[in-house]
């Protein structure tokens, strides 16, 4: 058994995900780490509101994010883990990938159109650039 690191990214092909991780799972069982990441809140915002009330709306968020991903891995009998992070995307995938120490990341083909991964570049992009530079290359799917 081995463990995948599935962060959630909102502008991801998530039926895609789960059907490779269905397939995954049959050839070999996967333990999944589901990864939601919130953005932090400016300064600004964290001299005004309580950092309880943060915490509670980046929390409610995550689980909304996560539920359809949750669902459907549970619909498979995909074992999972939900974990939620604050911060940059790529950054926090990269530091969490490399924290457990997983040798695979499943985030999916991008739906936006190629334009905006040419401008920006993709999130999986960008996580393979830093766990390569971190030293702990990792593929990424």
């Amino acid at each position: 058994m081995h463990e995948v690191l599935v962060p959630v990214v909102d502008d991801h092909d998530q039926r895609w995900v789960v059907n490779f991780l269905a397939q995954e799972h049959e050839r070999d069982p996967v333990i999944v780490h589901l990864l939601s990441v919130q953005p932090r809140y400016s300064g600004h915002v964290r001299m005004f509101v309580d950092p309880a009330l943060i915490h509670e709306a980046q929390e409610e968020d995550a689980q909304a994010q996560m539920k359809p991903m949750c669902e459907a891995l549970s619909a498979r009998g995909i074992p999972y883990h939900a974990h939620v992070v604050e911060g940059s995307t790529a950054e926090q995938i990269a530091s969490y990938a490399r924290t457990h120490d997983c040798r695979q990341i499943v985030i999916g083909p991008p739906r936006a159109g190629w334009s905006s991964e040419r401008v920006l570049g993709s999130v999986n992009r960008q996580v393979e650039q830093l766990l390569r530079h971190a030293g702990r290359p990792c593929e990424v799917l």
